[in-house]
């Protein structure tokens, strides 16, 4: 694996806690993976409001940049897509 992706739930009462939680099972499995290079995706964001995911977003600020997704916002599924194929394209250059 050389790319993580957490997605991580905007209905959680804490999600930076919930991505800590996973990174600590990461390192406890293999510290190598805590180098990958990692996306961090906000799913479920239509069920929140729009004020819940920018103090998400602001609770994320040291921790890295947070891409709130939707299965139901065409918009947020296109970025997800973005990042996908601009992750092939970077890997079919190093080939």
């Amino acid at each position: 694996t050389k790319i993580l992706f957490h997605l991580v739930s905007a209905e959680s009462a804490n999600p930076v806690a919930d991505y800590d939680t996973v990174r600590k099972e990461l390192e406890l499995y293999n510290p190598l993976l805590l180098e990958k290079k990692e996306y961090i995706f906000l799913s479920k964001s239509d069920e929140v409001s729009k004020e819940k995911i920018y103090e998400i977003e602001k609770s994320f600020k040291k921790i890295g940049e947070v891409v709130p997704i939707s299965i139901a916002d065409d918009e947020s599924m296109n970025e997800v897509k973005k990042i996908l194929n601009s992750l092939i394209k970077e890997k079919t250059i190093a080939e």
